[in-house]
C-alpha cells in the first residue's frame, strides 16, 4: 500500500469509511488491507456511490429458473463459452458476463439444442463487444464457426432476440463485479494474516482463490438462486477460511453491506461445497504445523461459523 494519510470519504456511517486518496476501506480506524499485484483504480465516483449503483443494478436479468429446459445441457453450453473464451483469449470477466447472458436468455426462452449453442455462442461475442472489444467477431467468422449450419441472416436475428430478451441493457452486474469491488477497497486487517507469511503473498493468493470460488459458483446453476451480492460475499469468507484467516472477512464487509452472515448460510453452504476439490492449504510454503495450530484456534473460537461475533 501506498503511504498516505486516509481521508474519509462520505458514507453513511460512523465505524466505515472510504480513502477519498486510494477508494480504500477504513473501518474502526483500522485500513483495510489489499495487495498492491494489481494496481487498482480508484473509483470514478465515491466509492459508497459506485456500491449503491451495483446494488441497484444486481437483480436486472438474473433468473433462477431451474425448471428450464437448457439446464439438463447448460455443461456443455460452459464447455463451449470457455474453449471460445480461450480460442479467442478473452478474460474472465468478459466469460463470466457470457455466462450471464447465457442464463438470462434460456431463463425466458426456450430453444432447441441447436440453437442454445448458437446462444451460447452469441453470448461470449456479445460480452467480448461489451467489455474488451467492440470488434470481437464477425458474421463470416460466426458463420465458419458453425460451419454453414446457420446463415448470417439466422446468426443476426439471434443476436437481436437476445438483446430484446436482455431489455437491450448487457450491463449485467455479475458475483465478480461485487467481488473485484470488495477486494479493491480491502476486507483484510493487518493482524488477521497467519504469522509468518508475507502479506503480499498471503492477499495475492486471497484474492486468486476468491475470484476461482466466484468461477466456480457461476459454472453451477444452483449459484442463480443467490444474489450476486450474497456469492461474492460467500466467496470471500469461503477464500477466508480456507487461508486460515484468523478474522474472517463478512464481519467487515456486514459493515458496508449491512447483511449478516448468518443471511447468508445457504450461499456460503454452496460455495464450500463447490471448493471441496481445490488444492488443499498449505498454498505458501510454511510447515503444515502453523496451520494445524491455526485449525485449533478456528475450532475452539467457532470463528467459521460465527464470523459475525468477531470483535475487531
Amino acid at each position: 500500500m501506498n503511504p498516505h494519510e486516509c481521508q474519509p470519504a462520505s458514507y453513511p456511517s460512523e465505524r466505515l469509511f472510504f480513502c477519498r486518496v486510494c477508494g480504500g476501506m477504513v473501518i474502526g480506524g483500522k485500513k483495510m488491507m489489499r495487495s498492491v499485484t494489481k494496481n487498482y483504480q480508484r473509483p470514478v465516483a465515491d466509492p459508497w456511490d459506485s456500491f449503491k449503483a451495483l446494488i441497484g443494478k444486481m437483480s436486472r436479468n438474473r433468473y433462477f429458473n431451474p425448471q428450464a429446459p437448457f439446464v439438463s445441457n447448460r455443461n456443455s453450453l460452459l464447455s463451449l463459452i470457455f474453449e471460445l473464451g480461450r480460442h479467442l483469449q478473452l478474460g474472465q470477466t468478459t466469460l463470466i458476463s457470457a455466462v450471464a447472458y447465457l442464463d438470462a436468455v434460456l431463463a425466458l426462452f426456450v430453444a432447441d439444442s441447436l440453437q442454445e449453442n448458437l446462444i451460447a455462442f452469441m453470448s461470449v461475442i456479445m460480452a467480448a463487444k461489451m467489455v474488451e472489444n467492440p470488434h470481437a467477431s464477425s458474421l463470416k467468422e460466426a458463420v465458419s464457426f458453425f460451419e454453414n449450419t446457420f446463415t448470417s441472416q439466422q446468426i443476426e436475428r439471434c443476436e437481436e432476440i437476445m438483446f430484446q430478451v436482455l431489455g437491450y441493457n448487457l450491463n449485467v452486474i455479475t458475483p465478480l463485479d461485487f467481488l473485484e469491488f470488495f477486494l479493491s477497497c480491502g476486507v483484510i486487517t493487518p493482524g488477521s494474516i497467519p504469522q509468518g507469511i508475507c502479506a503480499e503473498t498471503f492477499l495475492t493468493k486471497f484474492e486468486e482463490l476468491s475470484r476461482e470460488l466466484v468461477l466456480r459458483a457461476v459454472s453451477s446453476y444452483a449459484s442463480n438462486e443467490f444474489s450476486s451480492l450474497a456469492i461474492a460475499l460467500s466467496a470471500l469468507e469461503i477464500a477466508g477460511r480456507r487461508l486460515r484467516l484468523t478474522k474472517p472477512p463478512l464481519a467487515r464487509a456486514e459493515c458496508l453491506t449491512l447483511i449478516p452472515p448468518s443471511d447468508l448460510a445457504s450461499s456460503i453452504e454452496l460455495i464450500s461445497a463447490l471448493s471441496d476439490s481445490l488444492i488443499p492449504t498449505p498454498y505458501f510454503g510454511v510447515e503444515e504445523e502453523l496451520f494445524s495450530e491455526l485449525d485449533d484456534l478456528i475450532k475452539k473460537e467457532d470463528l467459521s461459523s460465527r464470523s459475525s461475533n468477531v470483535e475487531y
